[in-house]
């Protein structure tokens, strides 16, 4: 099946979750997601933040509750995802581009060593 999915140009389920935590944060961080995904989200101190370093910025972390279904969270994963991902994708002018330079990421990161 993976051939098919690497011809076909599509993440694997993993890869896709991945994809859609990310785009949902990148919506968030520049006021196009849902409040309520928004607030989850814990930025570092309001004054070191500069207007154009707000999308390229380290998102705070916590620790869950539970192991396993706190790991799932969107509180939790959104920002372990983002501080994962490199500078050029989380600083990305526009959605569009966004979305094209993490799925090239995420595609070239789970092909790489097949």
């Amino acid at each position: 099946m993976t051939p098919i999915l690497r011809d076909l140009h599509w993440l694997p389920i993993p890869a896709r979750l991945e994809f859609k935590i990310l785009l949902l944060t990148y919506k968030c961080l520049h006021n196009q997601g849902p409040s309520y995904l928004h607030e989850l989200l814990k930025f570092p101190n309001p004054s070191r933040i500069l207007g154009s370093s707000m999308q390229s910025l380290l998102l705070k972390s916590y620790r869950p509750n539970t192991l396993y279904y706190g790991e799932r969270s969107f509180a939790f994963a959104a920002p372990k995802l983002w501080n994962s991902i490199p500078e050029h994708i989380k600083s990305a002018s526009s959605l569009t581009t966004f979305k094209t330079a993490l799925k090239t990421y995420l595609f070239r990161r789970h092909f790489r060593d097949e």
